[in-house]
C-alpha cells in the first residue's frame, strides 16, 4: 500500500510539473491554451511569428516543425 501511495504521489508531481511547464511556454508564446487546443486538432495552425519559438522549445528546425525533408514510407 505504501508503494502505490509514494507512486501516486510520483505521477502526481510529474503532472504538475507538466502543467507548470505548459503555462510557462503558453506564457512565452503569448498564447491561450485554446488556441493550442485548436493547433491540436488542426482546426487552425499558429501564427508564423510563432514557428521560431515554437521549433526552439522543441529544439528542432523550423523546416522539421513544417515537415520540410521528412520522408513518409507507405
Amino acid at each position: 500500500m505504501d508503494l502505490l501511495y509514494l507512486k501516486l504521489q510520483q505521477l502526481n508531481y510529474l503532472q504538475i510539473l507538466l502543467l507548470y511547464h505548459q503555462q510557462h511556454y503558453l506564457q512565452m508564446l503569448n498564447v491561450s491554451s485554446q488556441s493550442v487546443s485548436r493547433w491540436e486538432l488542426g482546426i487552425c495552425y499558429p501564427d508564423m511569428e510563432l514557428l521560431p519559438m515554437l521549433a526552439e522549445i522543441f529544439e528542432i528546425t523550423v523546416d522539421k516543425l513544417l515537415g520540410i525533408g521528412i520522408k513518409i514510407l507507405l
